[in-house]
């Protein structure tokens, strides 16, 4: 995935248009409390009068006695290194309000138990983004592209609609109320949607180049799972009876154990591992392993 440079992200994709010199007239910076002052000065950060925000070239870190009222205490711009809030923010921040738009390294607001909403995150970060452990039920406001892993397990979410769409690493939302995988990026390094409550997987990411793992779930049927997958395939826990909709090439090894599945009867062109098949009552072991299978067959 192509990650675009600061300057010209900004120029051409975030919505912060430059002021001209007629709508200057007039403008006065923010005024601030004097332990924002310090905190501006203490960290290097550079007012840009053109999107009327704060630019910063290195790691931002938030403590709590940063915010006021939950939120932050003026608006940043362009951070070319990490952004992230501090543990003593876990039950101050209420909003995203004020974030920067660009983050050349990772994003962290994990672990915000009153923060409900993405909105106002970052539009683009090069890094990770990690927001497990909120309050969220829902993603609108993710960012539009995530360079490295997007992090959103442990929340209130019942679909992915508003992920972004492009995202270099790989994907977690396991432990979340989904029923849903629609809004997934199509194309991740790994995915994870284990312990929620899905019956389908419509909408999973098609190419995942890594592991996808998806055990734990309500799942009668594979239907929607990605076609290739170059580590394993992990769908144990579920209530599947056919191996149906299995993607057509598997890297490594594929775990369907803990089913009602009878049989191996499936159209696939590889698994490159072993396949289990443990605790599923009444599986029939075939008497020759299939051809598409090179490792081994396990049934206990």
């Amino acid at each position: 995935m192509q990650i675009l440079k600061s300057e010209r992200y900004i120029d051409e994709k975030l919505d912060i248009k430059p002021i001209t010199k007629t709508r200057l007239d007039g403008f006065v910076k923010p005024a601030v409390d004097e332990r924002t002052k310090k905190f501006i000065t203490s960290n290097g950060l550079e007012w840009n009068s053109s999107t009327r925000s704060y630019d910063c070239k290195h790691d931002i870190k938030i403590y709590g006695f940063n915010l006021i009222d939950g939120k932050l205490p003026i608006r940043f711009g362009i951070v070319t290194g990490s952004f992230e809030f501090d543990s003593y923010c876990y039950d101050e921040l209420v909003s995203l309000e004020g974030s920067p738009r660009y983050v050349g390294k990772h994003f962290d607001c994990s672990d915000c138990k009153k923060l409900d909403t993405l909105e106002g995150a970052p539009q683009m970060v090069v890094g990770g983004f990690d927001c497990r452990y909120c309050g969220l039920s829902s993603l609108k406001g993710a960012p539009i592209e995530v360079g490295g892993s997007f992090y959103c397990s442990s929340n209130n979410l019942e679909s992915l609609e508003g992920a972004p769409q492009k995202v270099g690493g790989g994907f977690e939302c396991n432990s979340n109320h989904l029923k849903t995988l629609n809004g997934a990026p199509q194309e991740v390094k790994f995915f994870e949607c284990d312990h929620n409550f899905l019956k389908t997987l419509k909408g999973a990411p098609q190419k995942v180049h890594e592991s996808f793992i998806c055990y734990r779930n309500e799942l009668t049927t594979l239907e929607g799972a990605p076609q290739e997958v170059g580590g394993c395939f992990d769908c144990r826990y579920n209530r599947l009876t056919s191996l149906k909709g299995l993607p057509k090439k598997v890297g490594k090894y594929v775990d369907c154990s803990n089913n009602r599945i009878k049989s191996i009867d499936v159209e696939v062109e590889e698994v490159g591992g072993n396949m289990l098949f443990g605790s599923n009552k009444n599986f029939v072991k075939p008497i020759q392993k299939p051809s598409w299978l090179k490792g081994l067959l396990i049934d206990r």
